[in-house]
């Protein structure tokens, strides 16, 4: 053997054969019919999911009983929600390089493990420059949680199905928002209670590090980095799986590339990386826009408007209960039609509801329309940034490039309060809605101009 092939690893051969082999690897993962591996598979990330959302959406209650405590002011919980959010964009970044160097599964129990570990130290911090490091690391490790869980199960879900798993985990994740109002209501008030809510999903997490040893790295990482036999044999064992449980026979490997040319539409390489990457962002920015320049201000536009803060939590509620509502409808409609142009028509239905709800002007109108534009939101969030940018990049960079996009729109929500409160105050409302419809208009163009197609074809 060659020294260039012992270099490529155990599937020996030159580039064209193991290109010709890593094709194949992945057209038996598309053929391969849905089974208790793949439930297992969903459930284990969506568990994760649940713990980083958790963790994530805690940080303003931390922030109120931190104040009420004494243990810190405002400029700390200033400097603590920019060390979160600082976190959060760069471990995003550095875990897509880290996985597409040293793997999906691994880089996802050692994510786990950091969460962890650096949640019970946040909850036994003794100082506030202590909570801000340990914060400031955990937020680093849930940076990476969501790109490591949704590239590791789109490359695992078999391409005429990825769209609706995908969404269905992140439906399963949406569980997170309302699960950490729930902890802050009853915890929160406790003696102590900010440090219980730092550890519960800390603890959650060793037990979620534990399930991870059951995944199996993914074939098609394995693939890309030439090490042939052992994603044949991961392949091989689902494929022996099916069988056992009675579904209907895999292709084989000599029928694989004619069963992913045959049912699957071949790849759209007629674009670029970097008009993925362009359109990825623009994705991320306008989801990120959206929800954090529109949704997550509401609350403070009912109380500006001169409602009390009865009647604002009570429109704020009403609306945002459209989120898992928009969740289920991309679940629903994810590989019925193709995901470009449900992206566009998200964008643009959020935009006309948007408009809409600016002109309400009967409290029934308010909250109807508000609680469509919310749906129309996360419809769009969903099936952009959790099933359609995934698909976009080839295995050997698609950790990297989520992280990078994920950084950019990070970027964009933690830029968003010093343009929307000045604008706020000089437009009200109805600027600040004629902003985000500008940002995901925009978008929409990107999309429509340069996205591929990604509905059912195999992954690159």
């Amino acid at each position: 053997m060659s020294a260039k092939a012992g270099v490529l690893g155990d599937g020996g051969g030159d580039d064209t054969q193991n290109a010709e082999q890593a094709r194949a690897i992945g057209a038996r993962l598309d053929a391969l019919p849905v089974t208790s591996f793949h439930h297992i598979l969903a459930c284990v990330i969506a568990i994760g999911l649940i713990v980083d959302s958790v963790d994530i959406a805690i940080s303003a209650s931390i922030a109120g009983a931190l104040l009420h405590t004494g243990f810190t002011d405002m400029n700390g919980v200033a400097a603590l929600a920019m060390a979160t959010s600082l976190g959060l964009g760069l471990g995003g970044l550095a875990m897509g390089v880290l996985a597409d160097r040293f793997g999906r599964a691994t880089m996802m129990r050692y994510n786990m493990a950091v969460i962890a570990i650096c949640g019970i130290g946040a909850a036994l911090a003794a100082t506030f420059e202590q909570l801000l490091a340990w914060r400031g690391l955990t937020a680093f490790a849930l940076g990476g949680e969501t790109i490591l869980a949704y590239g590791m199960l789109t490359e695992f879900m078999p391409a005429r199905l990825r769209g609706r798993w995908l969404a269905w985990v992140a439906l399963l994740a949406s569980v997170g928002l309302p699960l950490s109002m729930a902890m802050a209501y009853w915890i929160a008030p406790l003696e102590h209670g900010w440090r219980w809510l730092l550890a519960a999903p800390a603890l959650a997490a060793i037990f979620i590090f534990a399930l991870r040893f059951v995944l199996p790295e993914s074939p098609l990482w394995l693939a890309a980095r030439a090490r042939l036999a052992a994603a044949k044999a991961i392949v091989e064992k689902l494929e022996r799986g099916a069988v056992a449980a009675g579904k209907p026979a895999p292709v084989g490997v000599s029928a694989a590339r004619e069963e992913a040319a045959r049912p699957h539409p071949a790849p759209d390489r007629r674009r670029g990386f970097a008009s993925r990457l362009l359109v990825a962002s623009a994705v991320h920015i306008g989801a990120m826009t959206a929800m954090f320049g529109f949704v997550s201000w509401l609350p403070a536009f009912f109380v500006s408007a001169g409602r009390d803060v009865a009647d604002s939590a009570l429109f704020s509620a009403v609306m945002t209960a459209g989120a898992p509502f928009g969740a289920a409808a991309a679940l629903w409609l994810s590989d019925r039609f193709e995901r470009k142009w449900m992206l566009v028509a998200g964008a643009f239905g959020a935009c006309v509801l948007g408009a809409g709800y600016a002109a309400a002007v009967s409290d029934q109108m308010i909250m109807g329309l508000g609680f469509l534009t919310v749906v129309a939101i996360y419809f769009f969030a969903t099936v952009g940034m959790f099933t359609y940018v995934p698909e976009l990049f080839a295995t050997r960079v698609r950790l990297r490039a989520l992280g990078g996009v994920s950084a950019v729109g990070r970027g964009a929500a933690f830029l968003l309060p010093l343009l929307i409160a000045p604008l706020f105050a000089v437009a009200g409302q109805a600027g600040v809605i004629a902003f985000v419809a500008s940002v995901l208009a925009v978008q929409a163009l990107l999309v429509w101009s340069f996205g591929p197609r990604t509905k059912a074809r195999p992954l690159l």
